[in-house]
C-alpha cells in the first residue's frame, strides 16, 4: 500500500505466487472503532473495492479520525486474506 498527501490509500493486489496482478479482487476495508457501550473495539465496515485489471484501488480519504486505522480483507474465488494476520498495525491514512 501506498499513502498519499491528500490522506487516500492506494493498494495493489498480487498474486502471492507469481507476482502478478490479480483483477476483480474484493476488498473490505474496516475501521477499528470503539463502542462504548460494550467497552472493547468492533470492526465496522467503511468501504468495499474491486481491484481493476492492474489489481488497482484507492481508499479514499476517511470522515472521522477513528476510520482512519483499518485492516483489509481480500476475497476472490474461494481463497481470502485479512491484513490483521500479517501484524498487529492498522493502515493509516
Amino acid at each position: 500500500h501506498h499513502s498519499n498527501a491528500d490522506g487516500t490509500v492506494d493498494f495493489f493486489v498480487l498474486d502471492r505466487t507469481t507476482g502478478q496482478p490479480l483483477p476483480s479482487v474484493k476488498a473490505i476495508v474496516y475501521a477499528n472503532v470503539y463502542d462504548y457501550s460494550k467497552n472493547r473495539y468492533q470492526k465496522k465496515s467503511i468501504g468495499t473495492y474491486l481491484t481493476d485489471a492492474a489489481g488497482y484501488f484507492r481508499v479514499p480519504t476517511t470522515k472521522t479520525n477513528e476510520e482512519k486505522s483499518f485492516i483489509v480483507e481480500f476475497i476472490t474465488g474461494n481463497d481470502s486474506y485479512n491484513t490483521s494476520s500479517v501484524d498487529d498495525h492498522y493502515y493509516y491514512n
